[in-house]
C-alpha cells in the first residue's frame, strides 16, 4: 500500500556487517562478513518484496567509497534503472563525516524528481536521521544496526527538515 500524500523518499541504508580490518588491512577495505553477505541478500529480498511493491526504488543512491558500502548496494544490482553513485566525500573512515556533507551530495544527486538512497555509515547516517526529523524515531530504538534501513517521505522541500519528513518505513537485515 502507498503512503497518501507523500511525494518523494530518502532511503537510509546502513552498510552491512564488515569483518574486521586484517593486519596492515585500511579500514576502507573492509568486505562483508558471511553475516554481512547474508544481510545484503536479505535486503535484496526486501527491495523486491517491500519498496519495490510500495514505490520506494530510488532511481539514484549515493554510496560511500568504502568496499562495504559498495558491497552492501550490490543489493539493488537487478534493478538497470537504479543509478549507483560512489563517494569518496561520505566515506568517514578517515575523517568525521558532517550530516550536511551527505545532504549536500545527496542535493547533487537530486534530479527533482524520483527518489534518492544513501549507503553509508554511522555516527553520519544516524545523525542526518536525526537532523531531518527533529529527534530520534523510536522505531530505530538505540539505533541503526548494520543493514538497517529507514524510509522518509516528504510531501514538500525534499531533504530539508522544514516541514519535517516522516518515518514512512524501517526494516532491519537479519
Amino acid at each position: 500500500m502507498r503512503e497518501t500524500g507523500v511525494v518523494r523518499y530518502l532511503i537510509v541504508v546502513r552498510h552491512c556487517e564488515a569483518r574486521p580490518a586484517g593486519v596492515g588491512e585500511l579500514d576502507i577495505d573492509r568486505p562483508l562478513s558471511a553475516r554481512g553477505q547474508r544481510q545484503r541478500e536479505d535486503l535484496a529480498e526486501w527491495w523486491e518484496s517491500v519498496a519495490v511493491p510500495r514505490g520506494f526504488l530510488p532511481k539514484r543512491v549515493l554510496v560511500s567509497s568504502a568496499q562495504r558500502t559498495r558491497e552492501t548496494a550490490e543489493s539493488l544490482r537487478h534493478h538497470d534503472e537504479v543509478t549507483l553513485e560512489v563517494s569518496a566525500t561520505i566515506y568517514n573512515g578517515s575523517r568525521e563525516v558532517e550530516p550536511g556533507e551527505i545532504l549536500s551530495e545527496l542535493s547533487l544527486l537530486d534530479s527533482g524528481s524520483g527518489h534518492l538512497a544513501v549507503v553509508g555509515h554511522n555516527p553520519t547516517l544516524s545523525e542526518v536521521i536525526f537532523y531531518l526529523l527533529g529527534c530520534w524515531p523510536r522505531e530505530l530504538g538505540d539505533g541503526l544496526a548494520p543493514g538497517g534501513v529507514v524510509v522518509l517521505g516528504w510531501t514538500e522541500n525534499f531533504l530539508t527538515p522544514h516541514p519535517a519528513p516522516r518515518v514512512v518505513e524501517t526494516y532491519q537485515a537479519t
